[in-house]
């Protein structure tokens, strides 16, 4: 484990970069340092877990670390998200800087709160303690808050305060799960430091609680489920993921919320060891379907690109936990699928939705036509994310959410796998027509104004073609969309192809869940 350091290089840089751009506000050297942090930890998250899949789980520290099948996908999701949009801020930053959305001495505090987000996630994922991985995720709410308000405008800062004010009302009810858990914990087994070590509770599942448990579940369900944006207490997330600078809009949607979510599934895994597996399974069926189909009617009424993209998360969420509850070895391995797939599509739409905008200087759809026409690379980019993310085939979402209903027959689960490929075709019904009216529309729209992505573009005054009034990309953007094309591909040999070892690494998770 002595890679195990490097997994938080992004902390000295955060102070790094902190203090070069209170001397070097704008220096192209912010960029090269705030950069370097997720870069050094995802190649220890990476090298962390091929080591996990390699050897089954590992464990340092006297056991203050642990790190599972389970584990290892979250450190791969955290650090294929994290690169993706760290590479992405550095284009995206140098054109709000140069077009003076942001001012030189912003710069530097932008990464000193991505780098501080990232070592948070990251510590979230690895700790054995549930006591410390609950500290960890109120902790990536409070890193990621001012990310959230970052431009500083009446919207984006509103999008701040009530996420942190939903997020931490939600915590406070999973902090009583802890509670409840700790307490099941030490009338059994006495006061321990070990006391809510997950290994430790889990080796020991025989003599907890079973009614402390189960009330402990529902309280992090609840706590964790309203951070992870299931329904309903999802209210947060659109104006959050809206609001928030692009890449950090990816890196919300693609990593953060794994991250919550991650503590629902280890619970799951203790209540399930302690109570039979039915009880779980029906609370997660049910918010899974309720997240499912709360979320088609915002969808179909939607006229603001990342709102869209942030309901169409609270939906994937809702897969995640409904694949989960379904159970079975199919069921689980659904789950951890459609986990991963879900990070690495949604973060690459939200990036390339972030070029749309800036393109048209608006979120607004009905405003943006002919993305393809006027930039085919990244109208191509739009519509295959659009492809990906509504599960039509051959991308790699299809095939997760294909094993999420096979498995609920496999399960005599009829009903719910009846209820699931109505809600997920309808979701794809309202969806998908506003992407493709993106992409393929023809029409007039208004010349731009004064636009932050912080804000909605003013009323404009003129109007002119579309193919006019885009911005045309520079180098730096065009490096941009080649960099997006190489996850648009993976998306799509996804739903091809699956190597041996992804077979097995989606095995072990299985086991571990």
């Amino acid at each position: 484990m002595f890679v195990f350091p490097l997994l938080f290089a992004a902390l000295p840089m955060a102070l790094l970069v902190l203090l070069l751009g209170r001397w070097h506000p704008g220096s192209p050297l912010i960029h090269l340092v705030g950069g370097s942090g997720p870069l050094l930890s995802a190649s220890a998250g990476l090298w962390l877990a091929i080591s996990c899949w390699k050897q089954g789980a590992l464990t340092a520290y006297h056991q203050v670390v642990y790190v599972d099948a389970l584990s290892a996908l979250l450190l791969t999701v955290i650090a294929l998200v994290s690169l993706l949009t760290i590479m992405y801020s550095i284009p995206y930053l140098s054109r709000d800087l140069a077009h003076g959305k942001i001012l030189p001495a912003k710069l530097g505090w932008y990464y000193f709160w991505f780098n501080l987000l990232v070592a948070a996630m990251y510590a979230t994922v690895v700790l054995n303690s549930l006591g410390l991985t609950w500290v960890l995720i109120e902790a990536t709410t409070l890193v990621s808050v001012p990310l959230v308000g970052y431009y500083g405008t009446a919207r984006s800062l509103e999008a701040a305060w009530k996420y942190l004010i939903i997020a931490s009302v939600g915590i406070s009810f999973a902090l009583l799960g802890i509670l409840l858990t700790y307490i099941a914990s030490a009338s059994h087994l006495g006061e321990q430091a070990a006391s809510l070590d997950f290994t430790f509770l889990l080796s020991h599942a025989a003599t907890l609680n079973p009614g402390l448990l189960k009330l402990a579940f529902l309280f992090i369900l609840v706590g964790y489920g309203t951070k992870t944006g299931i329904a309903p207490m999802h209210t947060w997330l659109p104006d959050a993921h809206s609001q928030a600078p692009t890449p950090i809009s990816a890196l919300l949607s693609g990593a953060l919320l794994n991250c919550a979510l991650y503590g629902i599934l280890r619970f799951t895994i203790l209540t399930n060891a302690v109570l039979d597996a039915s009880f779980t399974a029906t609370l997660l069926q049910l918010f899974g379907l309720v997240s499912i189909g709360l979320v088609i009617p915002f969808l179909l009424k939607q006229d603001d690109i990342k709102r869209l993209l942030a309901y169409s998360s609270v939906e994937h969420m809702g897969i995640i936990l409904l694949a989960l509850g379904i159970g079975g070895k199919l069921g689980r391995i659904a789950a951890a699928l459609h986990l991963f797939n879900h990070a690495l599509t949604k973060s690459l739409l939200f990036c390339v939705a972030g070029e749309v905008t800036e393109r048209y200087q608006t979120r607004e759809i009905h405003k943006i036509r002919g993305v393809m026409q006027a930039t085919p690379l990244l109208g191509i980019l739009l519509f295959v994310g659009a492809l990906a993310i509504t599960g039509v085939p051959p991308f790699n979402i299809f095939v997760s959410e294909l094993m999420v209903i096979a498995a609920a027959f496999a399960a005599h689960q009829y009903l719910v796998a009846a209820l699931a490929l109505l809600l997920l075709t309808t979701v794809f019904v309202c969806f998908f027509p506003h992407i493709a009216t993106m992409a393929f529309g023809q029409g007039t729209r208004e010349s731009p104004s004064s636009f932050s992505e912080g804000d909605l573009a003013r009323e404009p005054q003129t109007e002119t073609l579309v193919a006019t009034t885009i911005q045309k990309p520079g180098g730096a953007e065009k490096i941009a969309l080649v960099l997006f094309a190489i996850p648009a591909l993976a998306l799509l040999i996804g739903g091809f192809w699956q190597p041996w070892f992804l077979q097995d690494w989606l095995y072990m998770i299985g086991a571990a869940l």
